[in-house]
């Protein structure tokens, strides 16, 4: 039937996007991008957007309050650990600045 198709048509497109999706993670990885980067935004990206192209599929299946507020806690949740990791890595940059101010500290009194 064409439902069917059609159902095995979005499914195909699924598949695509999602091949895309770790195209575009290995190419980040090959630029240098840290995988403690590319891992949660690709993985909130494919919750995301996958809850919200199934809300727009099929929205009699689901309660949207319910559907978004976890969308929302889940966006939340990554943008406070981005921030944690951006504080992290100033802090390592800090101290190895620190570091390396302290041994040419050193070899000048030498």
């Amino acid at each position: 039937s064409s439902e069917s198709w059609a159902s095995a048509g979005l499914a195909a497109v699924g598949g695509c996007l999602l091949m895309l999706g770790n195209l575009s993670m290995q190419r980040a990885l090959l630029l240098g991008v840290p995988l403690t980067i590319v891992l949660p935004l690709q993985g909130s990206l494919t919750v995301v957007l996958g809850t919200s192209i199934n809300y727009v599929l099929q929205p009699e299946r689901s309660e949207p309050r319910r559907l978004f507020a976890g969308v929302a806690a889940f966006l939340v949740a990554i943008a406070l650990s981005a921030t944690a990791h951006v504080a992290h890595e100033r802090q390592a940059a800090n101290r190895r600045e620190r570091r390396r101010r302290r041994e040419q500290r050193r070899r000048r009194r030498r």
